[in-house]
């Protein structure tokens, strides 16, 4: 099958899974975070602060440390279908907190002007890239792409567009 995805990260997916992907390079860099109401005292420092909190997750999303808890019983966990979703329930009360990506976050927030109900952690659970998977059918492409996202990242326009999200050009190191 002949596939691009956009925003996708090659950490996501499992090494030797018999998949053969190609990858463009960085887009843009983005992190999980962990998020909490506003009035809530917890304060994330690694995976082992969640201890004892509901945490709201997206189903089939995989948190390296907070799985792992959730397995040995030291915390809850709460799927849902969408980021919109486990937002909501963090605002209704049902989950302490949510980990979720920081784009996401603030696109979210200031849709629905959570932003001064919410609180982001400082240190994320993960940081990664966000690159375009590539699947060997369009590997001619590959090269191209490239170009674009060198122009991207040398662009104004895009970076004042990623600011807007607290992202950053994927070229930053």
């Amino acid at each position: 099958e002949n596939l691009i995805v956009l925003w996708a990260s090659p950490v996501w997916f499992k090494p030797g899974a018999g998949h053969s992907y190609l990858w463009t390079q960085p887009v843009f860099q983005d992190s999980d975070v962990v998020v909490s109401l506003v009035e809530s005292t917890h304060k994330y420092t690694k995976p082992a602060s969640l201890d004892g909190l509901t945490v709201g997750g997206r189903k089939g999303y995989y948190y390296e440390g907070v799985d792992q808890r959730v397995q040995q019983g030291k915390l809850r966990r709460v799927d849902v279908e969408h980021d919109e979703m486990n937002l909501q329930q963090l605002i209704d009360g049902r989950v302490d907190v949510v980990v979720i990506s920081r784009s996401t976050l603030i696109y979210y927030a200031n849709k629905h002007q959570w932003i001064s109900r919410l609180n982001m952690s400082e240190k994320p659970l993960a940081q990664y890239k966000r690159q375009m998977l590539v699947t060997q059918g369009f590997d001619y492409l590959l090269p191209e792409l490239n170009q674009i996202i060198n122009r991207l990242n040398e662009d104004s326009g895009w970076n004042s567009r990623l600011g807007i999200y607290s992202l950053w050009p994927g070229s930053l190191q």
